[in-house]
Formats: C-alpha cells, structure tokens, sequence
C-alpha cells in the first residue's frame, strides 16, 4: 500500500499488471488489492488480505506465502483464446514454490448417531478442533439408491450452518433438509455413521462467479507445494462432458500436481503437501459437476491427507 514501493510511484490499481523481480520481498497486508495480474519471481507474502486477480503466477525462482484470514478472488473474465489457446490462464500457476497455513482444523468427524430430516441438532462421535459458530458443515447422501442418481439436484447431500458448538454437539441455524442414515448390520442396528465435513478455512482462493469463466489451480515440474488448511471452493472449469480443446479443456482442475517431479538436488522434504483443505463448490448447483477435485498427475514424493471433496462429480 506504500507508492514507494512501486516504480510507477502508486500502488497498482484494477488493470495493472505486477511483477515481483527476484531478490525482491513484497508484503500484501490489505484489506482489498485488485490487479490483472502478479507474476512472482522474487516473493509475494500475503497475510490477512483479500487479493483479487485474474493471474497469479509464481515462477521458477518465485515464492508465495499465504497466513491468517486472507482470501484470493479470481475475476471472473473472458479467457484469451488467441494468446492462450491451452487455457492455462484465469488462476494460480506455480513452478517455483507456494506455501499456505491456515489456521487448524478438524476436517471431518463421524457422527454419533444418524442426522434426520427437521434435526436441529447433531451429536459427533468426538470433540473436534477449531469448529466455531458460522462454520459451515457439509453432510453426505447415504442412501444406496445414490449410485443411480445423475440429477444432482435429486442427491441428498446438504450444508448446515453451525449457529453453537459446545465439545461433540452442534446447534445448526436451520433443520436439515434430509435424512443421512448410518448403515446397518446383519440384525438390523445402525452401527457405521457418516461424518460431517467443515467446509470453512480461514484461508480462501475461489473463483468470483461458479457460472462464469472459473479459475484453476496447477503446479508444474520442480515446484515446491505446501498447502495446509485452506478452501478451494468453485474452482476448476474442466467438466465430465466430452473433453475438446475449446470449451472443455483436459487439466484445469480445482487443484492439480502435474508432473511434479522434485529438485535438481534431492532432498528430504516432501516435494508437495497438500493437507487438511477443502475443495469444494459454495453452493448446491446443477452445475456442480467438475472433474476431480484434487487431481495427482505424475507427481512424486508427496503427502495428500485429511483433505475434504465435497459436492464434485469426482473425487481424487
């Protein structure tokens, strides 16, 4: 937010276009930063920001750090077919190296018993981190008849709004549309319930409009991944239709390792981390239906845990 900093002499503004040269330290400590777009060679630390952009990306020899409460937006505009015929623009880009902590928590506990239709309450089977009042929680179709069901809108899968939380029991803002049973043993008794996910991270990258032009996310080749505890939510364009080259480009996906195959130099650091997020879409839509939530192409020495898909036509 300091003119000096740039050499334009003022900060950049809606159509502005931002490099970070290497050996260079920015900080975005702002309440709303709006460009076109940051390409990082040097490094780029964002905390407790709300950063809206079309581009990001990082370079070879570039690095990204996200903390606190911050949230990446990406506009939703055309994308340039003619200088970009593969489609690699409109999101995150990373080859160099991203690192991501939000703040911890539970991703996902079992229940205690089955939530039913008109519940205002639910009793999970153990207290979990980090779940507060205006999390929002994400509840599974359990019915068999599931694997049959194409509509998306006939599936029983729903969010609820935590209004109170106090240890394993939770006071929604609103009853729940559905039941979600648990299933049954041989005699009849429920025994395996199914969990509840949280859906809310205190670090956010979506895209501006679900029906619009969406934002992907992908790291490439020698980049160094570590994202923790953070929510992808409405992004990714590639669809379960037909793939072609124009409207349904293969590999643009929510999050996508392509070909991450670790430094010159072998280390012993994981190459990438991706642990404890969320990918998800906001809200319960017909057009819902994205390939792969978090997708792992040829991609080495890595850890994917605790994570949460939730309301996507594939999972990982």
């Amino acid at each position: 937010s300091d003119p000096a900093t740039w050499d334009a002499g003022n900060v950049p503004g809606l159509s502005a276009r931002v490099s970070i040269p290497l050996g260079v330290t920015v900080g975005c400590e702002m309440t709303e930063a709006v460009v076109e777009g940051i390409e990082v060679d040097g490094t780029l630390s964002v905390g407790n920001s709300h950063l809206k952009v079309v581009n990001l990306f990082v370079l070879p020899s570039g690095a990204l750090t996200i903390t606190g409460h911050s949230e990446v937006v990406f506009s939703d505009v055309s994308l340039r077919l003619a200088e970009d015929p593969d489609q690699y623009g409109n999101g995150l880009l990373v080859w160099g190296t991203i690192r991501v902590n939000g703040a911890e928590k539970t991703p996902f506990v079992r229940l205690a018993k089955s939530p039913r239709a008109g519940d205002l309450t639910l009793e999970l089977a153990l207290d979990p981190i980090g779940w507060q009042a205006g999390d929002r929680i994400g509840l599974p179709e359990t019915r068999q008849a599931n694997l049959n069901i194409v509509d998306d809108s006939k599936r029983w899968i729903e969010t609820a709004t935590i209004r109170q939380i106090a240890g394993r029991f939770i006071t929604l803002s609103a009853p729940l549309q559905f039941d979600h049973l648990g299933a049954r043993n041989a005699d009849g008794t429920e025994e395996l319930f199914p969990h509840a996910a949280n859906l809310t991270r205190s670090i956010v990258f979506r895209s501006e409009n679900y029906a619009g032009v969406r934002a992907h996310a992908i790291a490439f080749d020698r980049a160094t991944v570590s994202v923790h505890n953070a929510a992808f939510l409405d992004m990714g364009r590639t669809t379960t239709a037909a793939l072609d080259r124009v409207t349904n480009h293969i590999g643009r996906y929510s999050f996508h390792c392509h070909h991450v195959y670790g430094p010159k130099i072998p280390t012993s650091d994981r190459q990438f981390e991706f642990v404890g997020n969320v990918v998800a879409n906001a809200e319960l839509h017909p057009t819902s239906r994205r390939r792969w939530g978090i997708a792992i192409h040829d991609s080495h020495f890595g850890l994917v845990k605790s994570n949460v898909v939730f309301n996507a036509a594939d999972g990982a």
